[in-house]
């Protein structure tokens, strides 16, 4: 653990935006790391309205957050390649990219459809073993899935997304005052 000297020092090269950061998640730090950057931030006299700029750069970056992984969905092929493919050896690498991108809307689709593809394929199978159906009537079946996934994920998957982190960014609105002001000077 470094003392309070090496912090200090530490510290002293960081930028006001990176002692911001720190004191806005001070769960994540030691109270003699948070007491130490407190001090920095208050030597180097901030103004209101560098703090407010501060405040509202988060706040877009929220946002550019929020329109990349929320609102950007899989294409038409992805959603096609999900369903169809839904073996996990196949679609892994790309769950796993939307992972590493924090990519929410796009990891949550590409989970949805993979089962919707695997339920329809087993239910086709089903047909066919049990009801003596051709090949033809199950790859129906499997196919008339993926018109029933394409319905199921705007109301299921993708509206309850958007409209939580839509009120989040309501309720930031309203309890965020540099933000506000910021807004009005616009």
């Amino acid at each position: 653990m470094p003392s309070k000297i090496e912090l200090e020092k530490r510290f002293a090269s960081y930028s006001n935006e990176q002692l911001l950061d720190l004191l806005n998640d001070q769960e994540a730090y030691t109270d003699l790391a948070v007491e130490v950057a407190s001090i920095e931030l208050k030597s180097r006299n901030l103004s209101e309205q560098e703090i407010k700029d501060y405040v509202v750069n988060k706040y877009k970056q929220a946002e550019l957050f929020i329109e990349k992984n929320i609102h950007e969905e899989l294409t038409l092929l992805l959603k096609s390649f999900f369903y169809f493919c839904w073996i996990p050896v196949l679609t892994f690498p790309f769950t796993l990219n939307f992972r590493e991108d924090k990519a929410i809307l796009k990891l949550r689709q590409a989970n949805f459809y993979s089962t919707f593809g695997f339920l329809f394929f087993a239910i086709g199978g089903i047909v066919i073993l049990i009801l003596k159906a051709d090949f033809l009537t199950a790859l129906s079946i499997w196919i008339a899935g993926m018109v029933l996934a394409l319905m199921a994920d705007k109301r299921f998957n993708r509206d309850p997304i958007i409209r939580k982190f839509e009120q989040i960014i309501k309720n930031y609105q309203k309890s965020s005052p540099a933000l506000s002001d910021k807004e009005e000077s616009v």
